[in-house]
């Protein structure tokens, strides 16, 4: 397929020019520079796509020789016909038979415009005809020869450009490998610039990485939330490992959960967070979160039941090398059944 290998060539090209500017700022950005060096370039299999396909995926003349010779053969065959059809259309013999005077196709065959009524006085192939019937598109006998001659030339034409894209195909089959590492690497940088571009957007910051289990955000926002954001200061895991948020409804205490998860993974995943300079995350190894009310209609659970179910999973599975934000917890019982059971949890 033509088109599917301009797309691969974009590909290849995007790989060089992507290559030869990240080369320039190797002084600047030495571990940007190790990546690009890995990509390979293809400069010859480009002009060898190149030489035979243009960008909107159409196999040149100059592809091959015998190509060339059997489009110009069309050429000359399609005039050839042309001229014999103009001939009997300009005749006064078929000026009262023809619908129309033009020349139009009809199952690849050149064909005229017939009355319906004259069939019997045009000799030739009927191959259509027109949706109210008064019309039948006629191909002359005169023409038939010049018509399969024309036939055989563009099965010739689709024989050769077949040719010409399987060996293209070959060419690229032989270098699959390296094209694919390539892209592979391409990805890579693509992925840091992504994670760069969202910093940017976010007015990120690089935390402090930690094993210690401490947690120290600075002016903290959600990455997700718009507009006028209120960030929020949390410390925790040195002078206390847990910390017990209390408030009014809507005034926050989920959304700073969320944003302690949520910039907690962003920063294990090699992102900037949206904080101030100094703040400081830990890496965890394992992190369990229960927000939300999960009710399950299937399993028959209430609000409470379903909490329950999944704290009961996260105490048989944490430890002190992990990261547990437990949301309401108590919530969907008496309040002071609640209120013992979170002291229990929390013991």
């Amino acid at each position: 397929d033509a088109k599917k290998i301009i797309k691969i060539l974009k590909v290849l090209k995007t790989s060089r020019l992507i290559k030869k500017f990240l080369l320039k700022t190797k002084e600047k950005y030495p571990l940007i520079k190790v990546r690009a060096e890995k990509i390979r370039t293809f400069s010859e299999l480009e002009k060898e796509i190149i030489q035979c396909i243009d960008e909107d995926g159409v196999v040149l003349d100059r592809a091959s020789p015998e190509l060339r010779k059997i489009r110009r053969d069309i050429l000359k065959k399609e005039q050839a016909l042309k001229n014999k059809l103009e001939t009997i259309i300009r005749s006064s013999r078929f000026a009262a038979i023809i619908q129309e005077p033009l020349i139009t196709v009809r199952q690849n065959r050149y064909v005229i415009p017939v009355k319906q009524e004259k069939k019997a006085k045009f000799p030739g192939i009927v191959h259509d005809k027109s949706d109210s019937g008064a019309t039948l598109f006629i191909e002359p006998f005169v023409v038939v020869e010049l018509n399969n001659s024309l036939r055989q030339l563009i099965k010739d034409e689709e024989r050769e450009i077949l040719k010409i894209l399987q060996k293209i195909t070959s060419l690229i089959g032989e270098r699959a490998q390296e094209i694919n590492d390539s892209v592979l690497c391409l990805g890579e940088i693509d992925f840091i610039y992504a994670r760069a571009a969202l910093a940017d957007k976010m007015k990120a910051v690089e935390p402090k990485l930690n094993q210690d289990g401490f947690i120290n955000l600075i002016q903290a926002r959600h990455p997700l939330l718009q507009g006028s954001v209120v960030p929020i200061n949390i410390n925790l895991g040195r002078a206390f490992n847990i910390l017990v948020i209390t408030g009014p409804n809507t005034g926050g205490k989920t959304v700073t959960l969320k944003t302690v998860g949520i910039l907690t993974l962003m920063a294990q995943c090699g992102l900037h967070i949206p904080a101030a300079e100094g703040s400081e995350v830990s890496v965890f190894k394992k992190l369990f979160c229960d927000i939300g009310d999960e009710q399950s209609i299937e399993q028959n659970l209430s609000t409470f039941s379903s909490h329950m179910k999944y704290i009961v999973q996260i105490l048989r599975e944490a430890d002190f090398e992990s990261l547990v934000l437990l949301d309401e917890l108590g919530a969907g019982t008496d309040p002071t059944e609640g209120a013992a059971l979170g002291m229990a949890v929390l013991d």
